[in-house]
């Protein structure tokens, strides 16, 4: 809204435009050529001034959408269990739960524990090992947390790898139906590269079961024999000074 004193103004300018008054004379036509290109001098001055009026900092703001609610409930958790994780100490078990018994739980802490669990495994080496919150009922206080162990099911190269099952079984530290271990398959990865005709490489593919694994190792076989020339001068005089060697 524009203040009263600027509309007074502005009412004053457009009675300043108005036709003379009658009892005056009637104006030549030079005189009326003039008082128009005052109008509309004056009107365009006017015209400047408003644009500028919506410009200043205290024009009306956009409307803002609306942020989305942020769900603030919050679940009292008076002990949690925690299923599947068989590989855990009983004091992994305690240490990696106790900050959040007897806690109020919400969206943003729950996913935090499945953060903190799952980390736990990765850390060891354990990367296909996740935790997950089954469906249930937290209106009692009780907080089940589900453990699916990643598990190997199988080993296995690639085909045109020229791997056979017996120099995977050798390099590899592991076994099948143990947990699936980064550290064993980048020594086995190792194992394998220390031949100079290997360039193997891991993937890792979804097995059969829930959480289960297969390692198939991918190669370039390179060619096994290389080629080196040498020349020295520690011949003797009967067989020639300059000793070639391939």
């Amino acid at each position: 809204m524009y203040s009263p004193a600027l509309v007074a103004r502005l009412c004053l300018a457009l009675l300043c435009l108005s036709p003379l008054n009658l009892a005056h004379a009637a104006p030549t036509p030079g005189e009326t050529d003039l008082i128009r290109e005052r109008q509309d001098r004056l009107l365009e001055e006017q015209r400047r001034r408003l644009e500028e009026l919506k410009e200043l900092p205290g024009k009306a703001a956009k409307p803002v959408q609306p942020a989305a609610p942020v769900d603030t409930r919050c679940f009292p958790i008076k002990d949690i269990e925690l299923k599947g994780a068989d590989s855990l100490s009983d004091s992994d078990k305690n240490r990696l739960l106790k900050p959040y018994i007897g806690q109020c739980l919400g969206v943003a802490q729950l996913n935090e524990l499945l953060k903190v669990i799952t980390n736990h495994y990765i850390e060891k080496g354990l990367v296909t090992s996740r935790a997950y919150l089954p469906q249930q009922d937290l209106s009692g206080g009780h907080l089940q947390v589900l453990v699916v162990e990643g598990k190997l099911e199988g080993l296995k190269g690639a085909d045109g790898s020229q791997l056979s099952d017996r120099e995977l079984a050798m390099a590899f530290p592991g076994k099948t139906g143990e947990l699936v271990n980064l550290r064993e398959i980048e020594q086995m990865v190792d194992q394998l590269n220390r031949l100079p005709s290997n360039q193997a490489q891991m993937e890792l593919a979804p097995g059969q079961n829930v959480g289960g694994s297969e390692i198939l190792v991918k190669n370039t076989p390179q060619k096994p024999w290389r080629v080196g020339l040498s020349r020295s001068n520690d011949g003797q005089r009967s067989t020639g000074e300059h000793a070639t060697a391939f």
